[in-house]
């Protein structure tokens, strides 16, 4: 039996399953881009600018999820690591992994808006919403933009040859998709 921590206060079971649930949404994010680092590092794919991009993304969405089970403990709830699914870590092309990647950050963004949705609506939890809003919505919506602008530029270059590499030499350079 777990004991309820002293600090816990106006703060719901069900914002901290919620945010359970997130930080595991999160965590199945970051391994997804370390496959796909790991895929794009590959003797026979070599894409160093995809590597790097999705080594860097794995590295930026483990801090949001650290960033969850920090205020999860400032609020005195209690942080369950679960077990994370095996993360897709082959893909076709350039652009399947822009493509599935792409759906990963809108799924990440859904729950992060049904997880703002109970703060407002279920828990009238100000201070939560107010950190989802601060910390994670505007950046999610922001990581989505990125995506579709790099999905575009794979798309004009017809995601293989010459225009992939320069691409791809683009990305190792700048770390983003540059416009």
């Amino acid at each position: 039996m777990v004991i309820q921590s002293v600090a816990k206060q106006n703060f719901s079971q069900l914002a901290e399953d919620a945010l359970n649930q997130q930080i595991q949404m999160y965590q199945l994010s970051q391994h997804t881009y370390l496959a796909a680092s790991a895929y794009f590092d590959q003797a026979d794919i070599s894409l160093p600018g995809f590597a790097k991009f999705f080594h860097e993304r794995a590295e930026h969405e483990g801090r949001k999820a650290r960033k969850l089970i920090d205020y999860q403990m400032t609020r005195g709830g209690l942080c369950m690591i679960q077990t994370i699914p095996q993360p897709i870590y082959e893909w076709k092309s350039a652009m399947n992994a822009i493509e599935s990647c792409l759906a990963l950050e809108k799924d990440l963004n859904n729950s992060l808006l049904r997880l703002t949705a109970l703060a407002i609506k279920q828990t009238d939890d100000a201070h939560l919403r107010n950190f989802l809003k601060r910390e994670h919505l505007k950046y999610k919506v922001e990581t989505i933009d990125h995506f579709v602008k790099g999905y575009t530029q794979l798309k004009r270059v017809g995601g293989e040859g010459l225009g992939l590499h320069l691409l791809d030499q683009s990305l190792y350079q700048y770390e983003k998709f540059t416009v």
